[in-house]
């Protein structure tokens, strides 16, 4: 299977200082594909280690990293750290939730542009931590 397949543009809605504005962003099938044999992490919510093991293994899933990058560059130009982060949150709160039982990594929750509590929640800390904040 090729990764780079199946191009798709994606548009989201953000709001900032009450201005409505669209970041878009260029996202590919194929990578979504690749990602779907994972299953939702098991997460004991009594276990504050649990939880952060689980949300670093997302961070630091070394397929969607580079290709998520590039939606983050598109944040970081749009305006000073506070704002960066406002832009961010507005961003996932726009996705539509959908709840499913398939865990989506980050940027499947992008290019299917809908997730759950759990996949919005870990999108969320994966833009903010790349955005250095």
């Amino acid at each position: 299977m090729q990764i780079f397949s199946g191009a798709v543009r994606r548009e989201f809605p953000y709001e900032l200082n009450g201005k409505r504005d669209v970041l878009d962003s260029l996202f590919y099938r194929g990578v979504v594909q690749s990602q779907k044999s994972h299953r939702r992490p098991q997460v004991d919510f009594g276990s504050k280690k649990s939880i952060y093991k689980d949300i670093i293994h997302e961070i630091e899933e070394l397929m969607q990293k580079p290709l998520i990058r590039d939606f983050v560059d598109c944040i970081d130009t749009l305006a000073n750290c506070d704002d960066r982060a406002r832009i961010a949150i507005s961003l996932v709160q726009n996705i539509p939730y959908d709840e499913t039982e398939n865990y989506r990594h980050s940027y499947g929750v992008l290019y299917d542009n809908t997730g759950d509590c759990y996949d919005k929640s870990i999108l969320m800390i994966y833009l903010l931590k790349e955005l250095g904040l």
